[in-house]
C-alpha cells in the first residue's frame, strides 16, 4: 500500500520475496518488446507456485495489470503494477544465467505453461525477439513480450518494523467490508490506520458505516497515520488468503505453521510510501 501508502503489497511465494510499493516518480519511456534479453533455470513447481501467486494480483485486460515484468539481476523478480504501485515477487532461490528483461501478459503466460508442471525449467528471451521462451526436456512453449514501462526497485524505503501476519489479517477482515469501493472519493476508498502507544487501530468508513479494529503491537508507530488504497488492500488480502489456504490450512480450526512476521517499511519521501514485505510460502 502506498501514497502515504496508496496502492502497494508485498509478499512472496516458494522462498520469494515480495514487496509491493507505491512511488511517484517521473515515468520512463516504455521498452519496446523485442528489447532486452534474460535467461534463468526455474523449477517447475516453483514457477506455477509464482504464476499461482500472479493471478492473485494481476487483472486481465487492464492496461497495467495484466501484465508481468519478469526482471534478471542477480535474482529473479516477477512485478505486476506500475511505477507508481506494484507488487513485486522476488525467487531468492533462483540465479540469472543471462541478466535483463521481459514483459508478458500474465493470462497467456499461464496458459501457456500450465502443462510444464514438473523438472527444471528454462526461461530465456533472445536479443531483438519479441517471444519468451520456457522449456523442459523436449518440450517448449512460447509467449509473445510486450511493450512496457519499467518498474523499479524502490531503494527509498526504511524500518525493521515487524507485525505478525494473525494480527495483520484481522484488522483486515473486521474493516475490509467498510472500505468505499468507489474511487471518485479518495478518502473514503482506503483503509487508515492511528496509533497510541502500542494500540493500532485501522478504520474505515464507506459513508454511512464505521468499522474499526485495535490490535497491540510495537509496529504501531510505523503505521501510524498510513492509509492503503482499496485496490492495492484487496490484492494483499487475496495473497495473504492464498497463504493461509496453502502454506498453513490447519485442522478443525488450528494452523498448522508459524507464519513469519510483515515487515513495515516506509519512506520519507512527498508523497511518503509504504510497503509490506514478508517471505511467505
Amino acid at each position: 500500500a502506498d501514497d502515504n501508502a496508496d496502492d502497494n503489497a508485498d509478499d512472496n511465494a516458494d522462498d520469494d520475496d515480495a514487496p509491493a510499493s507505491s512511488q511517484s516518480a517521473p515515468l520512463a519511456p516504455p521498452v519496446p518488446a523485442v528489447a532486452g534479453d534474460l535467461s534463468f533455470m526455474v523449477e517447475a513447481k516453483e514457477f506455477q507456485g509464482a504464476l499461482n501467486l500472479i493471478r492473485r494480483v494481476a487483472v486481465p485486460g487492464d492496461k497495467k495489470l495484466s501484465l508481468v515484468q519478469i526482471e534478471c539481476r542477480g535474482h529473479v523478480f516477477f512485478r505486476v503494477g506500475s511505477p507508481d504501485s506494484f507488487f513485486e515477487l522476488r525467487f531468492t532461490t533462483t540465479r540469472c544465467i543471462s541478466p535483463g528483461d521481459a514483459t508478458v501478459d500474465s493470462k497467456q503466460l499461464a496458459a501457456s505453461t500450465k502443462h510444464l508442471t514438473a523438472g527444471a525449467l528454462q526461461v530465456q528471451k533472445q536479443p531483438r525477439e519479441a517471444t519468451l521462451q520456457i522449456g523442459s526436456g523436449g518440450r517448449q512453449v512460447s509467449v509473445p513480450t510486450v511493450a512496457y514501462v519499467p518498474i523499479p526497485l524502490d531503494t527509498g524505503l526504511s524500518g525493521d518494523a515487524q507485525i505478525p501476519l494473525d494480527a495483520f489479517m484481522g484488522l483486515l477482515d473486521q474493516t475490509l467490508f467498510a472500505v468505499s469501493t468507489d474511487a471518485g472519493r479518495p478518502q473514503l476508498h482506503q483503509l487508515s490506520f492511528k496509533a497510541h502507544g502500542e494500540r493500532l487501530t485501522a478504520f474505515a468508513t464507506e459513508g454511512h458505516m464505521l468499522a474499526m479494529a485495535s490490535v497491540s503491537t510495537p509496529a504501531a508507530a510505523a503505521l501510524d497515520g498510513q492509509s492503503i488504497a482499496y485496490p492495492a488492500l484487496v490484492r494483499l488480502h487475496k495473497l495473504l488468503q492464498e497463504y493461509e489456504k496453502t502454506a498453513r490450512p490447519g485442522r478443525r480450526g488450528r494452523k498448522d505453521a508459524t507464519a513469519p512476521p510483515l515487515q513495515i517499511q516506509t519512506s520519507t519521501g512527498d508523497p511518503g510510501h509504504l510497503a509490506v514485505a514478508t517471505e511467505l510460502f
